[in-house]
């Protein structure tokens, strides 16, 4: 049979094992501001099982209450630690804490009694422990973040695995089973040391799952202005496309473009140039609705993606942007300086599958914009598609006229012919 004493230092020593794994984790990783709670929790637990052990027989009862009181700390600071990864936000309610103080106070009055209390103050803790559980169970079950879901879920099983256990426990501790204590005090404490064992690694899949997420996040965002980069938008565009095809709605597409960007490169520098591609991206989001997907996809090029809006109130959303550019103003030492967007709008075609005819026929509203003079809104339609190819026919033209044939000017010829 297994000596209770082992047990003890197996324990002891997977809990340091923890405790050292999770300050080396947070101490790498300082985004994840919920290892710092689990940490900490870990190092708590410890610091309880210590008590237990360094404090001699005669303050047996003293020791066993301190561990009790500690280990409800120990359960808070690991839910707090989990609403981190399951919620993203600080718990602002101050009742949970009082709460919290309060059951370990208690804690700490019930277990340095005598007599009956001492069980009272074992089954009280177990109580308090088993609500801050369930509440961190409900926690992440529930979690709103995809990404974390499966890892959340596993550590919501975890915690009801070792709820079962903690009832075990409970049950042979208070002596419920008298003639078969010691075998199943054995039981419960192996069953405990495993159960605790791969709920501490539970807590290590978490901070994997979110190392997963930012990563995959990074890979999709803009360094520069924090929007969505070229390939996250190709991703939205094809769940929208795929949407809009199964639900007959309309789908949008804005390209916007810097009006004279090179020439404030040029005058200002990359940093001048820099803050006003920062600044047109912060204005954009400010101005586009909650579900308007709005991407970075060049230099100084932007796209949003409309989904269920028509032409007239895509439209309408880009010159309520133009205008809002428009008022933007950069200090810079002395000089203020003034932008302006031009913006093409183009309408998604029934049947198209990809993004790709919708964002050449924006970009080719977009270029008549700027040659119609910048800082305007140009709708694609079909008049535009005539005026880029005549634009395209003068091109080849000009181009012949230098080189000193005449393919180019037949064709503009040709072109010119068809679209009368």
């Amino acid at each position: 049979m297994i000596h209770a004493q082992t047990l003890y230092l197996i324990g002891y020593v997977s809990q340091v094992t923890f405790a050292l794994t999770m300050v080396l984790l947070t101490w790498s990783d300082r985004r994840s501001k919920g290892m710092d709670w689990l940490a900490a929790a870990g190092g708590l637990q410890l610091l309880a099982s210590t008590v237990r052990f360094m404090m001699p027989s005669a303050w047996d009862r003293v020791a066993q209450t301190i561990a009790a009181s500690l280990l409800i700390l120990v359960f808070f600071w690991v839910y707090l630690g989990m609403r981190w990864f399951a919620v993203r936000r600080p718990l602002y309610e101050q009742w949970p804490t009082a709460v919290v103080s309060a059951s370990m106070a208690l804690e700490l009055g019930f277990g340095i009694m005598s007599g009956h209390t001492g069980y009272f103050a074992l089954v009280f803790s177990r109580l308090v422990i088993f609500g801050i559980m369930a509440a961190t169970m409900h926690m992440l079950w529930q979690t709103p973040f995809r990404p974390m879901q499966a890892a959340a879920r596993f550590c919501a099983g975890q915690l009801a695995v070792v709820m079962s256990v903690f009832v075990f426990r409970l049950i042979v501790d208070i002596g419920l089973h008298g003639h078969l204590h010691d075998s199943l005090m054995i039981a419960a404490r192996v069953a405990m040391l495993i159960s605790v064992s791969v709920l501490s690694f539970s807590f290590i899949s978490l901070w994997v799952a979110e190392s997963k997420r930012r990563l995959h996040e990074e890979t999709r965002t803009d360094a520069l202005t924090g929007l969505c980069n070229r390939r996250a938008m190709e991703e939205f565009a094809a769940d929208e496309i795929r949407l809009a095809e199964q639900n007959k709605s309309p789908l949008a597409l804005l390209m916007l473009d810097l009006d004279k960007f090179k020439v404030l490169n040029d005058t200002y520098g990359h940093w001048t140039g820099d803050r006003a591609l920062k600044t047109l991206g912060a204005t954009m989001l400010a101005t586009v609705g909650p579900r308007d997907i709005t991407a970075r996809v060049g230099g100084e090029e932007f796209a949003v993606l409309l989904p269920g809006r028509d032409l007239s109130a895509a439209e309408m959303l880009a010159e309520q942007l133009r205008r809002a550019v428009e008022k933007v103003r950069i200090e810079e030492g002395e000089s203020t300086i003034k932008m302006t967007v031009s913006i093409g709008v183009s309408m998604r075609k029934p049947g198209e599958r990809t993004w790709a005819d919708t964002l050449r026929r924006a970009d080719k509203a977009l270029y008549q914009a700027k040659r119609g003079g910048r800082n305007r809104v140009m709708v694609y339609t079909e008049r535009t598609a005539v005026a880029e190819g005549l634009h395209a026919g003068r091109r080849a033209a000009a181009k012949a006229l230098l080189t000193g044939t005449d393919t180019g000017a037949r064709r503009w010829q040709r072109e010119r012919l068809k679209s009368t």
